[in-house]
């Protein structure tokens, strides 16, 4: 799922020239849920789009939403789409700038059954699905916390050898 702004008088904007300004105007969460509802709608209502994945890019800003998986799981029930079609990506720097919030959020995301995976522009994005057997055992919460942040940590040693 790919958002444009189609301005008017400029034509088409590319989002790096207004998802910022969005999120700092305190606007992300209503696109959010327009592009969310609006996607959900067209995959609903479309036979041949049913069995594909539908991929979003996530806001920063909506790291520190603990509300957020469990409104996206609404929706998802709302419009009879399975979790597992739906997979969520969020920038590397994102992440690394925010990394108690994202491993809490992708945890969250994770156990109601939603894709998860960190778009790290040119290295390709990368889908964490070690990091649902972080989830699947029968742990405490502190014990999952520490297989995500390991995870987490061996991900970012991964991004550092492929980049020097």
């Amino acid at each position: 799922v790919l958002i444009r702004w189609n301005y008017p008088t400029r034509g088409l904007i590319m989002p790096d020239n207004f998802i910022r300004v969005a999120e700092d105007a305190g606007l992300i969460g209503r696109i959010t849920e327009q592009v969310v509802d609006q996607a959900f709608g067209w995959y609903s209502s479309a036979a041949a789009m049913r069995g594909l994945t539908l991929s979003f890019n996530m806001s920063a800003r909506r790291l520190s939403d603990l509300d957020f998986a469990d409104w996206l799981l609404a929706r998802c029930r709302k419009s009879g789409i399975r979790p597992d079609h739906v997979s969520l990506e969020i920038s590397e720097a994102a992440v690394m700038s925010e990394r108690l919030h994202a491993l809490d959020l992708f945890g969250r995301l994770l156990e109601r059954g939603f894709q998860v995976g960190i778009d790290n522009f040119g290295v390709g994005g990368i889908h964490f699905r070690s990091w649902r057997a972080c989830h699947s055992r029968r742990s405490r919460s502190r014990n999952r916390l520490q297989c995500l942040r390991r995870n987490l940590s061996s991900h970012r040693h991964s991004l550092e050898r492929l980049s020097s």
